[in-house]
């Protein structure tokens, strides 16, 4: 969930070659990131805060890693 946001919010490349990216990043994200579920709010507060420890040397290693956040072209 937060893990797609952040990819679509340019924080992360989609790399094709790699199923199931989502989850690696999910599985990253998961002890550094809490936010509460059923507010929207706060859920917004969990992907920024992710989008940003996206682009963290610690995060280097996953798949899609940039070290700056690449624009999003809305259509």
């Amino acid at each position: 969930m937060v893990a797609a946001a952040v990819c679509d919010a340019g924080g992360f490349a989609k790399d094709l070659k790699v199923f199931y990216q989502e989850f690696i990043w999910a599985h990253y994200f998961r002890p550094l990131v809490k936010w509460d579920n059923s507010n929207d709010a706060d859920y917004a507060r969990a992907v920024a805060e992710a989008a940003r420890l996206a682009h963290e040397p610690a995060a280097s290693a996953l798949p899609g890693y940039i070290t700056a956040p690449i624009k999003v072209m809305e259509h």
